[in-house]
């Protein structure tokens, strides 16, 4: 698929199965990413625990994926701490980020599906006041926030996703 839409599809049910199957920061390795993604992934000249990729799909949009790690115990980042969690979104380069219909090849139903047959179970996530701001969906250790969009003017409460944080850090400390 070349079209956009066709291609963040790609990226979504790529990222989905990667989640369907995760367990623990040894999921989210390299070699994981790219099989799931079919991406190359490239690694931070200065720190190769940092990896991902950004894909441009257009002039327009971005599919990006790059690994998060915590720092070490004294904060000041120097420590051996491997990745533990991941970021994935799409980004509109336009500033505007007002229709996610190109890159709304997967709806947040189409996600909600996919991870609730894969075991985990969602809650919605409310900032201040009770204003609604994404899902956050569980399975034993890991987490994953998504944030939502309304598709666009038109279809706002059509909800798409923006991006998803992918967080093992539990895991990682023996907690799943």
């Amino acid at each position: 698929m070349d079209s956009v839409y066709g291609r963040s599809r790609e990226l979504a049910e790529g990222i989905l199965r990667l989640i369907a199957d995760l367990h623990g920061p040894e999921d989210i390795v390299p070699a994981s990413l790219q099989r799931a993604t079919g991406v190359e992934i490239a690694f931070n000249r200065d720190d190769p625990r940092i990896y991902g990729f950004g894909q441009r799909l257009d002039e327009r949009w971005l599919c990006n994926l790059v690994s998060l790690r915590d720092h070490d115990r004294n904060g000041d980042g120097d420590g051996d701490a491997a990745p533990n969690r991941l970021l994935f979104s799409f980004d509109d380069q336009s500033g505007r980020e007002d229709d996610w219909s190109q890159v709304a090849g997967l709806d947040y139903d189409a996600y909600a599906h996919a991870l609730t047959g894969a075991g985990y179970v969602g809650e919605a996530l409310c900032g201040p006041r009770e204003a609604f701001y994404g899902m956050r969906f569980r399975r034993g250790a890991i987490v994953l926030d998504l944030t939502l969009r309304g598709e666009n003017e038109d279809r706002p409460l059509h909800l798409c996703v923006s991006r998803i944080l992918i967080d093992t850090s539990q895991a990682r400390h023996g907690h799943g």
